[in-house]
């Protein structure tokens, strides 16, 4: 996993943060689903570490990879349309140059999934690593 103090999601003013959360809670995908309202209390102040979990699946003939990994993740607070409940997403630089990772909390909060990413973002600059990985036992000996 990448140090926090390069992480440049991490290491953005506050006035950035906001900014980076508004492009991904603006994304296609969150239309008519959420209001992101860009203020100092919709933004976490840091980052935390958090555990991805990801299911890969390659194709019929192969099963499943699932697998676990740490991630440094900033809080964005939107509101639910309709409902108005609070919900919060999570994001991280990608992999790729100028792309953004959101991930969603899942079993009680205690681990993440990717919802979305996005890419020209341009506020976000080189690469992000992923190491820690730990795959998980086959599907048929646990339960999420």
């Amino acid at each position: 996993m990448q140090d926090v103090t390069t992480n440049p999601v991490c290491t953005a003013t506050l006035a950035l943060k906001i900014r980076f959360c508004t492009i991904a809670l603006s994304a296609d995908q969150f239309q008519g689903k959420i209001k992101f309202y860009p203020k100092t209390n919709s933004v976490e102040s840091n980052c935390e570490r958090r555990t991805v979990y990801a299911k890969i699946g390659i194709n019929e003939a192969v099963e499943d990879i699932e697998m676990t990994y740490e991630e440094w993740m900033l809080g964005c607070k939107a509101r639910s349309v309709g409902s108005d409940e609070e919900v919060t997403f999570y994001i991280s630089r990608g992999y790729h140059p100028n792309t953004l990772i959101v991930f969603r909390p899942f079993m009680g909060g205690n681990m993440y999934f990717s919802h979305a990413g996005l890419s020209r973002v341009s506020l976000i600059i080189g690469t992000g690593i992923i190491s820690l990985v730990t795959l998980l036992p086959n599907e048929d000996e646990h339960e999420l």
